[in-house]
C-alpha cells in the first residue's frame, strides 16, 4: 500500500547518485585528489627550502662584496695607489676569498 512513497524516494536518490557520479568524473579529470595535492604542496615546499638556502647564500656573498668594495683599502686599490697585502692563499674559491678578505677588512 505504502509502496508508492518509494518512487520518489529512489528517483531522488538516482539523481543524487548522478550528480554525485559527474563531480566525481570532473575531480579525477582534473587531478584534485587529496594524495595529488600532498605531493604537490611537499614538492614545493622543499623547492621554496633550497630557494630560501640559495637566498642566504647569495645575500651573504653580496656582503662580503659590499665590505671589501666601501672599505678604505678597496678605494686604494683601485685609486691605483700602493696595494694594501691582504696575505690570501693562492688557491681558493672566489667565495671563500671574499669571506677571508671581508673579515680582514672589517
Amino acid at each position: 500500500m505504502e509502496l508508492w512513497i518509494l518512487i520518489p524516494l529512489a528517483a531522488i536518490a538516482v539523481g543524487a547518485f548522478e550528480q554525485w557520479l559527474k563531480f566525481k568524473a570532473k575531480q579525477d579529470k582534473l587531478g584534485t585528489s587529496a594524495a595529488q595535492l600532498e605531493s604537490a604542496v611537499d614538492e614545493l615546499s622543499k623547492q621554496l627550502e633550497a630557494s630560501e638556502e640559495s637566498r642566504k647564500n647569495l645575500q651573504q656573498r653580496v656582503q662580503n662584496l659590499e665590505t671589501i668594495v666601501t672599505s678604505v683599502d678597496w678605494d686604494l686599490v683601485s685609486a691605483g695607489q700602493d696595494r694594501p697585502q691582504l696575505d690570501l692563499p693562492e688557491k681558493t674559491d672566489a667565495e671563500e676569498q671574499a669571506r677571508r678578505i671581508a673579515r680582514r677588512v672589517r
